[in-house]
């Protein structure tokens, strides 16, 4: 597993060259973003300056520097609360 916001993104960058001459059915790999807009690590509280598109452009650069099309697994980094997941927006990302 790695996040967006390891090592500053290195860490994402290191994995995809790792696996880039792999085949992709070999392995399973995970990465989290912490939403745009998060007022509170504590409580995973979002303010309103949220937006979906920061959020999505956020996974994308994640993949990019992957060197992948898609994650097996995704998470939102910094979930404390169940409101904090269950946002429509989010949601809908």
């Amino acid at each position: 597993m790695t996040a967006h916001m390891y090592q500053e993104g290195n860490q994402e960058a290191m994995l995809g060259e790792f696996f880039k001459d792999k085949p992709r059915d070999s392995y399973v790999i995970a990465t989290k973003v912490i939403p745009p807009g998060l007022t509170d690590f504590m409580t995973g509280e979002i303010g309103e300056e949220f937006s979906v598109e920061a959020y999505l452009e956020m996974f994308e650069t994640s993949l990019k520097r992957l060197q992948m099309d898609y994650v097996d697994i995704f998470y939102q980094h910094v979930v404390a609360t169940e409101d904090a997941v269950l946002r429509d927006d989010l949601l809908g990302a």
